[in-house]
Formats: structure tokens, C-alpha cells, sequence
């Protein structure tokens, strides 16, 4: 079996690679080539009766570790661990997922 600790660096490294590339430090040109390298958009939620988008899920790994990105932070499970990294969306991810899957 992994050792933990192995396993929590390799999840956290994986977290701020994902923060790094949101924050436009990382390889990607724009928002929309980030968003398909990624396994796809889970969900996204608005607010009742109303255009308002209020969050979504982008699934990016999954299987060990997981990970996902929502509308405030970078999140990342293996195991028993998890951790959470919030995030500049200096790339326009909101506004991207609003654009793609917005009501008008």
C-alpha cells in the first residue's frame, strides 16, 4: 500500500497544478482549451426562476485522485484525504461555464 504521506503530496501537487493553470501560469492558451483536456462539466446549478448562475462542477480526474473544480476552489480527494485550494479565476472559467451552459 502507498504511503500516506506519499499519496498527500501527490494529491496536493495535483491540486496546485490545476490552481497554476486556472491562475494562467500554465500551459493553457485559454479557458476553453483547458476545459477539454478535462472529462467533462458534472453540473451546473442557478439560482430558482432566475439566469443567475451560482456554481458547477468540472470534473478534471477521477479513480484516484479525484478531482474537481468548482466555482470557488480546486478540490481533491484519494483515500480517506481531502483537500480544498481556492483560486483566482484569472483564466474566465465562470464566465466560460456561464457562456456554454448559461439561460438566457
Amino acid at each position: 500500500m502507498e504511503d500516506v504521506d506519499t499519496t498527500d503530496k501527490m494529491l496536493l501537487n495535483q491540486i496546485n497544478g490545476t490552481v497554476k493553470d486556472l491562475e494562467g501560469e500554465g500551459d493553457y492558451n485559454d479557458i476553453f482549451e483547458w476545459l477539454d483536456d478535462q472529462l467533462g462539466i458534472e453540473q451546473v446549478c442557478f439560482r430558482p426562476g432566475t439566469t443567475e448562475m451560482l456554481d458547477f462542477t468540472v470534473l478534471c480526474a477521477t479513480g484516484g485522485p479525484h478531482i474537481e473544480v468548482n466555482a470557488i476552489a480546486v478540490e481533491g480527494w484519494w483515500g480517506t484525504a481531502h483537500y480544498s485550494r481556492s483560486y483566482d479565476d484569472d483564466l474566465g472559467l465562470f464566465d466560460a461555464i456561464e457562456e456554454l451552459y448559461g439561460r438566457e
